[in-house]
């Protein structure tokens, strides 16, 4: 996922002149992703839930964020 969301970054557009990105979740259900902006809020909210995690282990103490999130 990073090497995608590096290609976005630099070229603005995803890779392949892809018009779209499809991208499968831990079930295996494939989801479609129509723009660049779409793709990057997912992105986001993977990393915001990683950095979440990260900040309970290192404080020893919290609650888990949830394993969900609404991408616009």
């Amino acid at each position: 996922m990073l090497g995608i969301v590096s290609y976005i970054n630099t070229n603005a557009k995803f890779p392949g002149n892809a018009s779209s990105l499809k991208w499968y979740d831990t079930a295996g259900v494939a989801h479609m992703f129509p723009t660049v902006t779409e793709f990057m809020a997912l992105f986001t909210a993977g990393l915001d839930f990683v950095m979440e995690c990260q900040l309970i282990v290192d404080a020893g103490t919290g609650t888990l964020p949830p394993a969900t999130a609404t991408i616009p």
